[in-house]
C-alpha cells in the first residue's frame, strides 16, 4: 500500500509539470524597477560649485555617484579645507586633489569624521562655517561667576527667614494662621 501511494504522489507531481509547460508558465525573474538617479537641482549644483571653486560638473559627477547633498557639502568642505591647510607646505594640494583623495577614502568605507581626524580637521568645525559661511573661532573660554556665600543664600541668615521652626508665641500680638485655620482663635 505504501508502494501505490508514493506512486500516486509521483504521477501528480508530473502532471502538474506537463500541465505548467503547456501554459508556458515557466519561472521568470520579477521585474527590476529602474534605478532612480538621485535628483538633480541645477540651481542647488551651481551653488556648490560657486561657494567652493569648483565646476558644476564635479559637483554633478558626485550626485551622480549617489551622494548625498549633505555628502557633497562634506566632501568640498573637507578639501577646501585641506587645500588650505597644505597651501603653505612642501607639496601643496589643489582642491580637485583633495578633493579625490577624501572621496578615495570615502569609497573605502571611512566615515567623515575618520577622514577630517586623519587630517586634524574637526568635522563639526568645517560643516558650521559650511553653513553659516565663515570660519568660526572659537571664543575665549568664560570664567564660571564665583558662588554667593553671604546674605540672600537660604541657609545663610535673615534674608530669607521663611519662619520654619520660630517660636510663634514671641509675636503674640499677631494671630497663628494655623490657629485660625483649625477653629483657635485667640480672641476668647
Amino acid at each position: 500500500m505504501k508502494n501505490g501511494m508514493w506512486l500516486t504522489l509521483l504521477c501528480g507531481a508530473v502532471v502538474v509539470v506537463a500541465v505548467r509547460a503547456e501554459e508556458g508558465a515557466s519561472p521568470q525573474p520579477p521585474e527590476q524597477e529602474p534605478v532612480e538617479q538621485p535628483a538633480m537641482d541645477p540651481e542647488r549644483v551651481g551653488e556648490l560649485a560657486a561657494k567652493y571653486r569648483t565646476t558644476p560638473e564635479r559637483v554633478t559627477a558626485m550626485r551622480q555617484a549617489e551622494m548625498g547633498w549633505g555628502e557633497i557639502e562634506n566632501a568640498l568642505a573637507l578639501a577646501t579645507r585641506t587645500a588650505e591647510q597644505s597651501a603653505g607646505g612642501e607639496s601643496p594640494l589643489t582642491l580637485d586633489q583633495s578633493l579625490d583623495a577624501i572621496l578615495a577614502e570615502r569609497a573605502a568605507g571611512r566615515g567623515w569624521g575618520e577622514i577630517a581626524g586623519a587630517r586634524d580637521i574637526r568635522l563639526g568645525d568645517v560643516v558650521s562655517e559650511a553653513h553659516h559661511g565663515e570660519r568660526l573661532e572659537k571664543p575665549e573660554r568664560m570664567e564660571k561667576p564665583e558662588h554667593r556665600h553671604g546674605p540672600g543664600r537660604a541657609d545663610q541668615g535673615p534674608a530669607h527667614d521663611t519662619g520654619a521652626g520660630r517660636d510663634r508665641s514671641a509675636n503674640s500680638d499677631r494671630p497663628d494662621p494655623a490657629d485660625k485655620a483649625h477653629g483657635h482663635d485667640k480672641k476668647n
